[in-house]
């Protein structure tokens, strides 16, 4: 049997519950255990760099790895800047994903509650009628 012909075994289901479990063990792995920021601290931290450009913190990173790690005579860590960097833009790469994925799972939550809002509230209409008739006089008991 040729590679082409062979089928591929299908994925596992995948169920919201393992989802779950998933995103916590990514957590982990990515070393996000632990409460996350709270809005004022998130607030606060994000107010206090939001005037300073990625290019300036490349600029100054440059310069210190040009001059032995010295910016002015003061210390500055280039590798690990530009590592904030990095980690930035993956991150919010990532966080766009997330919230795409976090939009579907909720978008298609609400629908299937829609179709069985709108099943219910079909059968509820079509009893209420049904008991105004004398045929559905025996289903006033479950009015």
């Amino acid at each position: 049997m040729s590679k082409q012909n062979q089928s591929k075994p299908a994925p596992s289901q995948l169920t919201l519950q393992g989802v779950t479990s998933q995103i916590e063990a990514l957590e982990t792995g990515l070393g996000l255990s632990g409460a996350g920021l709270s809005r004022i601290t998130r607030k606060k931290t994000r107010v206090s760099s939001r005037h300073v450009p990625d290019d300036l913190i490349e600029l100054v990173a440059t310069h210190a790895t040009e001059n032995g790690g010295m910016v002015a005579g003061m210390s500055f860590d280039a590798a690990a800047a530009r590592a904030a960097l990095t980690k930035v833009s993956e991150a919010r790469s990532a966080v766009a994903r997330i919230r795409q994925f976090a939009q579907r799972v909720e978008d298609d939550a609400i629908q299937q509650r829609a179709t069985a809002a709108d099943e219910a509230f079909a059968i509820y209409v079509a009893m209420e009628r049904k008991m105004r008739t004398p045929a559905g006089e025996s289903l006033q008991e479950y009015a």
